[in-house]
């Protein structure tokens, strides 16, 4: 009986799998009737496994029933999880990573004397693999090869196992090269009623279906009822119909007639759209599953594995190791897992090696030529594959297929159909969406999650249809109408100006496609696809505020100056790219910020551009260097203008509040910047941002801070960073410059300590070295003054390096700890701190926070001091 759901057996219970017979009796494994030798622990190993086949069994309890009562490092383990696969093959335990290890071979139980009295089962019979009537092409030897190089399709092979236990028609569906065939070939193999193999690659007509099942079936019957003489031939075994795709007609109808006529009837199909008969189960089978960074190696599940797998075919001297992951992994991600493409791929490693297999990959579709002579002629190269797929199509979705090509990182729906619906070749609006959905059941575009869903080409499709693009000439002008469709889009976000934020955020999902297209206007000469590029990058800029694109957009933003002041160039655009550089700069605390806003306000006054003035002024209330005598006119300036323009409503009221709150603190009104944050934060939400609403909330931490209110501060920053955490968000890192500063001021060095890892990640993960100055005053706090003192080096060289400037509380106080440092050590001792602090990394830094190194004193200086007062 299949032991899939009892609990371990005790003796005498014997279990049989595959060629293998397990006697926990007698404590020991026979391999073919042989004995096959085993040590204690992975003896013991082995029976608590196959105790529990189809089970997951974690470490921890592996670890219980092997090593009872004694603490071993978990290394053990895998010891013995490797030797137990020499000696069973890899396929029968699987990694759960992180978790433990699953038995996945079917597995009998039979009693000890029923054990002893049968004689050895043979190889065959022991497979469980059942007597397949096939064309030669799929003998019973051949599906049981595919049985065993199957790799990475656990999951899958159990859904579609499931699937099959009752009649009907199941159809796995997939791009060319992800593995129908093979997982088809498993399939068959442990169908206990026997497969009758049929490969309908090498038709070239419809009216060739029937013949080729009769050839399958071992008759040439001519007769007109022949499809009701086949069905009752087939008896009570499962049809298997081998690429239909290009036949599909035809075969979907002897499906739905067998089904109608027999509703006991079995089919299985592969393809690469579904056949769309009644009662069809879909199953879509996609590339394997590819690892990410925090995967250890695996070979024994995913595209490593089978990648692996395949290169040690092709050398076996091939041994993977935990340094080539890294490699291992780019290779298995630029060829999607997608297992014909990893197959290939693995063929060229004992001449290219890892490194410079991955280095050729640029050219993938002419490197993967390497396919197996005994396969199919279109899976001998990987190019030849998707002429296959392509011939397919019909002219419409050729043209579309072609024009997918120009996406990098996918897109929308409404991105493709604004794209495809312009221009001098625009086609309706319906047409595209119902070409598309003809692709996505070609399996040719990828349907990604989410609500509205991205789609995509798999890389290895979207360099063909790239190719193919331009070989048809249309890839400058599906270049432009990308670029103007994104163009479009940003014009709505900066005429929405955070009014609506699923509008940025439609942007910013398309950050792929901006880069490339972005720098693709920027080298066009005409005039028209330049303010493309520029309208691109201004509205990317706005839109990446709060998101940890933001410094990349602002790269792309200043990489417009030329373009902005080349001729042709029209004034209001001009106008705007020198505000949004100014705004951008100001985040950044960039010591020209102010400088530029000038610039942009001469601009703005020079044409009228009132809009652009107000924020202009913003920027210049808010720049570091404003004389403070000024900073009334200027607030007064945006008053008269947001008094003129009511229609400007929220969005200009909380700018206004923003400018009057920095001007406030400017003058040292820190109940004034406190009363307008607040003002600030009632805007925000009813703009109904979420971003901007967190932004304003990290900016009444910083004005509750200025009041000295600090335990209120440090309330407020545990909420937001509870909120936050480390997310993307741009705002949990001022979220975490809060809680720390606030935490620092409060000399709670263990909870500094404690926050600091996670608030220097998320920090630097948005280029903000925002944490040197406080580490610094909380080192001196605690009397070490020398780490303080290299410390607040490195922060120097850090805000130095990216053009910001501290704020003028964090120069006070170090300007404060300097002072005192070099009244005790002296200037030199003071400078030599100072300057081999600038040479730390942040590990080096970190590592002084968290207490677990101290950097050595210079000669002749204190390790110590009493803090600064």
């Amino acid at each position: 009986m299949l032991f899939g759901m009892l609990d371990r057996p005790e003796p005498p219970h014997t279990l049989r799998f595959g060629r293998f017979e397990l006697q926990p009796h007698q404590r020991r494994l026979l391999a073919d009737g042989q004995m096959a030798a085993l040590g204690a622990r992975a003896f013991d190993l082995l029976v608590t496994l196959a105790s529990r086949p189809g089970q997951l069994v974690t470490k921890g309890e592996l670890l219980d029933e092997v090593w009872p009562g004694l603490v071993v490092e978990e290394a053990n383990l895998s010891v013995q999880v490797s030797t137990l696969r020499k000696v069973l093959g890899g396929d029968l335990i699987a990694t759960i990573p992180g978790r433990g290890y699953r038995f996945t071979g079917r597995v009998d139980v039979v009693s000890a004397d029923a054990s002893a009295a049968a004689s050895p089962p043979s190889a065959g019979a022991a497979s469980g693999a059942a007597h397949t009537d096939a064309t030669p092409a799929a003998s019973t030897a051949s599906a049981a090869s595919a049985t065993s190089a199957l790799i990475g399709r656990d999951d899958e092979l159990a859904a579609v196992r499931q699937a099959l236990s009752s009649p009907g028609c199941v159809t796995l569906v997939g791009p060319a090269g992800v593995g129908k065939t093979t997982l088809a070939r498993a399939l068959a193999a442990h169908m206990p009623v026997g497969a009758v193999w049929v490969d309908l690659a090498p038709l070239t007509a419809g009216d060739q279906v029937i013949a080729a099942v009769a050839r399958a079936l071992g008759t040439d019957s001519a007769e007109a009822d022949r499809a009701e003489r086949l069905r009752a031939k087939l008896g009570a075994r499962m049809l298997v119909l081998d690429n239909v795709e290009h036949v599909i007609d035809a075969a979907a109808a002897l499906a739905s007639q067998w089904r109608q006529a027999d509703a006991n009837v079995s089919v299985l199909a592969t393809s690469q759209l579904p056949l769309a008969v009644a009662g069809e189960r879909v199953h879509r089978l996609g590339p394997l599953a590819l690892p990410v960074d925090s995967d250890a190696l695996d070979l024994h599940r995913g595209a490593v594995a089978l990648f692996v797998e395949r290169v040690r075919a092709a050398d076996h001297r091939f041994e993977a190791t935990t340094e080539q992951l890294p490699l291992l992994r780019e290779i298995c991600r630029r060829l999607d897992g997608l297992p014909l493409a990893l197959e290939m791929a693995a063929a060229r490693v004992p001449v290219l090696g890892l490194r410079g297999l991955a280095q050729a990959l640029e050219r993938r579709l002419a490197l993967l030529t390497g396919g197996r002579r005994d396969a199919a002629a279109r899976h001998r190269t990987l190019q030849a594959a998707l002429d296959w797929s392509h011939e397919l199509l019909s002219p419409e979705e050729q043209r579309l297929y072609r024009l997918c090509g120009v996406f990098t990182g996918g897109f929308t729906l409404d991105l493709l159909v604004d794209m495809a619906t312009s221009g001098a070749s625009a086609e309706p609006r319906w047409v595209v969406i119902e070409t598309l959905a003809q692709l996505v059941d070609r399996s040719l575009v990828a349907v990604g999650e989410g609500d509205p869903p991205r789609y995509r080409l798999l890389e290895t499709m979207r360099e063909d249809a790239s190719q193919r693009l331009a070989a048809a000439g249309e890839a400058p002008q599906a270049r432009t109408r990308l670029l103007a469709a994104l163009a479009r889009l940003g014009r709505r976000v900066i005429e929405a100006d955070r009014s609506n934020p699923a509008l940025g955020d439609a942007l910013l999902a398309e950050h792929d496609n901006l880069r490339e297209s972005i720098a693709w206007g920027r080298q066009q000469a005409e005039t028209a696809v330049r303010a493309d590029a520029v309208t691109t990058a201004i509205a990317a800029g706005r839109a990446a505020i709060f998101s940890p694109w933001r410094l990349e957009a602002m790269q792309w933003l200043e990489a417009c100056e030329p373009l902005v002041e080349g001729p042709g160039m029209a004034p209001s655009l001009r106008v705007r790219w020198w505000v949004e550089r100014s705004r951008q700069w100001l985040i950044s605390k960039h010591k020209d910020a102010r400088a530029m806003a000038e610039r942009a306000l001469a601009l703005a006054r020079e044409h009228g551009e009132e809009r652009e003035e107000f924020t202009a002024l913003s920027v210049m209330v808010r720049a570091p260097g404003a004389a403070d005598a000024e900073l009334p006119s200027l607030c007064q300036a945006m008053r008269h203008l947001s008094g003129r323009h009511p229609e400007w409503g929220p969005t200009a009221a909380h700018v206004l509040a923003g400018s009057e709150a920095r001007a406030c603190d400017r003058l040292g009104d820190n109940e004034g910047l406190l009363q307008c944050r607040l003002r600030e934060l009632e805007c925000a939400r009813q703009l109904g941002d979420s971003s901007l609403v967190t932004a304003v909330e990290t900016n009444l931490v910083f004005a509750l801070q200025a009041l000295n209110r600090h335990e209120e501060a440090l309330a407020r920053a545990r909420e937001l960073v509870a909120r936050l955490g480390d997310s993307d968000a741009g705002n949990a890192a001022y979220a975490w410059t809060g809680l720390v500063v606030s935490l620092q001021a409060l000399r709670r060095s263990a909870e500094f300590r404690a926050a600091m890892p996670q608030a220097a990640r998320v920090l630097r993960k948005h280029g903000l070295p925002l944490l040197g100055p406080q580490c610094a005053l909380l080192l001196a706090a605690e009397g070490c003054m020398v780490e303080a003192l290299r410390v607040l080096g490195h922060a120097r060289a850090c805000f130095a390096a990216r053009g910001m400037r501290m704020t003028d509380g964090e120069r006070e106080g170090l300007g404060a700890l300097e002072r005192q440092a070099r009244a005790a050590l002296g200037d030199a001792a003071v400078d030599l701190c100072l300057t081999e602090g600038a040479t730390l990394d942040e590990a080096a830094v970190d590592a002084v926070m968290l207490g677990t190194r101290s950097p050595a004193a210079p000669a002749g200086t204190a390790p110590t001091m009493a803090p600064p007062r």
